[in-house]
């Protein structure tokens, strides 16, 4: 077993009391941490980011979109190489964009 430095033994012990309704949301907001080691990293303020659970409809969303601009790049792909884009399709690229831009900012509300 590796030796500890000195710095590092936690020998302080601060106590905490709580009130019923205190206790039941540390107790929520703990997640899988005990109190103590979750009320250090809250205090301490390192406490890994929380990452939020993955929007299915946003996700599905996404995913349609981002078939929909493989098409289009396979049909850019295939044009010649001296080929202009038409307005047609800088007007689709756009509005894939568009749709990717706010299925992005729907998902992060």
């Amino acid at each position: 077993m590796p030796k500890t430095h000195s710095d590092e033994l936690r020998l302080y012990c601060v106590s905490v009391r709580f009130n019923k309704k205190e206790l039941e949301k540390v107790e929520k907001l703990r997640g899988h941490y005990r109190k103590s080691e979750w009320l250090r990293l809250v205090s301490l303020r390192e406490l890994p980011p929380i990452i939020p659970e993955i929007n299915k409809d946003a996700w599905r969303m996404l995913g349609e979109i981002s078939q929909k601009i493989n098409r289009l790049l396979v049909h850019l792909d295939s044009k010649s190489n001296d080929s202009p884009l038409t307005k047609t399709e800088a007007f689709a690229v756009k509005k894939l964009l568009h749709e990717f831009r706010v299925s992005l900012i729907a998902s992060h509300k």
